[in-house]
């Protein structure tokens, strides 16, 4: 299917441009009623990616090509009289702009690269992230450097005790609706996970920063790796937290985080220009937690993981509360590093204690 097969009333047509030697590739909205008898092509969208792309302003419009990337890895040359409607883009196939023409040879093994490397997250395995990603850092979950979240961080401010009782209520109410059945499948798991993801991200949107918000099934695009997050946790438009729901941890589970880590640090390292940063992910299964921290810099990335915290939903919730105590710590020190905390949110919130 074509541009022209898809194109919305409004006559906006997006592409994914990759401008050669970049990471990755962005979507560019372009509105063609500006555009007589609806001939926009190659050429004249060179006037819009001018505009668009600080890296081409000085770029001569006569020293821009385009190319179209296959699944091969193969670019192929395009005629600027092309239309914009015959050709199909997607963030793995791109339109490819390339400004230098004497440099086919090193450009072309450059994005090579970039392209070969990347995969659905879910084809990950933890081999293949440590030897591409983090530098043969480890070859299991056990060989992996632990850290401690409680020794790192403190709940500022903690959670209160209305807050944990509609917690405990809810984790309740959902052990009576599914027998006391936790990890049946996916879907069951994640019933129990939204209540946790829930509560945390509700309190540091109160107390923290009001920009935080949760987000299902949503898109993660980068460098190394696409596809779908089971969750992700943002804050000032960023995926500071991303969370893999499963019923049953596995090898593959953590593989497929630490990639999407990656990419949200990508996300986070390009919009602040930052060349060090850490970010957080979970893998869960409702009753087991583990949380992953992702820091250093996109060259150098170091990934660490905690001990698996168990959860007993039943008497008091200790372990309950103690995992979600966890992740709104991350979720504080995250706010906190974007430097948009508002220290006057803090007085909707009162004292609590976890016991």
């Amino acid at each position: 299917m074509t541009n022209a097969d898809s194109q919305p009333p409004n006559s906006i047509i997006t592409m994914w441009i990759l401008l050669e030697g970049k990471k990755r590739a962005v979507q560019v909205d372009l509105d063609q009623i500006n555009y007589e008898n609806r001939s926009l092509n190659l050429d004249r969208l060179t006037l819009v990616l001018k505009e668009e792309f600080n890296e081409l302003l000085n770029i001569e419009r006569s020293d821009i090509e385009f190319f179209s990337l296959n699944g091969h890895n193969t670019l192929t040359p395009l005629r600027s009289g092309t239309l914009l409607t015959e050709i199909v883009t997607t963030d793995i196939a791109p339109l490819v702009v390339r400004t230098d023409s004497n440099d086919h040879g090193g450009r072309f093994l450059d994005l090579k690269i970039q392209i070969k490397g990347k995969k659905a997250y879910g084809d990950w395995t933890l081999k293949e992230v440590s030897k591409e990603i983090y530098n043969d850092a480890f070859d299991s979950i056990e060989s992996m450097q632990i850290f401690e979240i409680h020794e790192i961080f403190k709940l500022d401010p903690p959670l209160n005790d209305d807050g944990l009782k509609r917690f405990e209520d809810n984790l309740r109410e959902k052990m009576n609706i599914f027998h006391n059945e936790v990890t049946t499948n996916e879907a069951t798991a994640r019933e129990f996970i939204s209540v946790f993801l829930s509560l945390a991200v509700n309190h540091v949107r109160a107390c923290n920063d009001p920009s935080t918000r949760l987000k299902v099934e949503v898109e993660l695009d980068g460098s190394r790796g696409y596809g779908v997050l089971d969750y992700g946790v943002y804050i000032q438009k960023i995926p500071v937290l991303v969370t893999e729901a499963k019923p049953y941890e596995s090898e593959k589970a953590i593989a497929q985080t630490l990639v999407q880590i990656h990419s949200a640090a990508e996300s986070l390292l390009g919009k602040r220009k930052r060349s060090e940063q850490t970010m957080f992910g979970i893998v869960t299964t409702g009753r087991s937690w583990r949380f992953i921290r992702w820091n250093g810099s996109l060259e150098c990335p170091k990934a660490e993981i905690t001990q698996e915290y168990p959860c007993i939903f039943e008497n008091d919730m200790k372990e309950a509360k103690r995992v979600v105590s966890y992740i709104v710590c991350v979720l504080q020190a995250q706010a906190k590093s974007l430097n948009k905390e508002k220290p006057c949110a803090k007085r909707l919130c009162t004292d609590d204690k976890l016991g």
